[in-house]
C-alpha cells in the first residue's frame, strides 16, 4: 500500500511538473505566435531599417565574395551587401533585380540583361554593364 502511495505522489509530482513546463513554453510563445507581447524574433523586430546585424562564426576578411572563403558569407554577404541583376521569388522563380528584363538565346548558352535605368551605386554612379560584369 505504501508503494502505491509513492507512486501516485511521484505521477502528481511528474504530472505538474510536466504541466508547468508546458504552461511556461506557451507563454514565453503567445506573443512569437500572435505577434503581440514585448519581445520579437530579431528579424520581426521594428526598426529604422538602417542598421542590419549579421551573426557570423568568424567576421568576413573582405566583403568580395570573389575572394572570400566559405558558402556562408557568400550567402549573408549577397542577401544583405549585393543587389543582384535577378532575385527569386517566394516559390525560386528568377524575377527582375537589378536587371528590368533579361533574354536567352535560342540553345540556352547566352543571357542578355537590361540593367534599370535607375540602378546606381550608394555613391550616386549609374551601374553600367562593365559593373555588372
Amino acid at each position: 500500500m505504501a508503494r502505491g502511495r509513492h507512486t501516485r505522489i511521484r505521477s502528481g509530482i511528474i504530472f505538474f511538473l510536466v504541466l508547468a513546463v508546458l504552461t511556461a513554453g506557451t507563454y514565453m510563445a503567445w506573443p512569437l505566435v500572435t505577434d503581440q507581447g514585448g519581445w520579437r524574433l530579431p528579424w520581426a523586430q521594428k526598426g529604422s531599417g538602417r542598421i542590419v546585424h549579421i551573426r557570423a562564426r568568424q567576421a568576413p576578411v573582405s566583403l568580395d565574395i570573389r575572394t572570400e572563403p566559405g558558402r556562408a558569407a557568400d550567402q549573408a554577404l549577397m542577401g544583405n551587401v549585393y543587389q543582384t541583376l535577378t532575385r527569386p521569388d517566394a516559390k525560386g522563380r528568377p524575377t527582375p533585380g537589378l536587371a528590368q528584363n533579361w533574354e536567352v538565346s535560342a540553345n540556352g548558352l547566352l543571357y542578355t540583361f537590361h540593367l534599370r535605368n535607375d540602378a546606381r551605386f550608394a555613391d550616386g554612379r549609374r551601374l553600367t554593364s562593365e559593373d555588372a560584369l
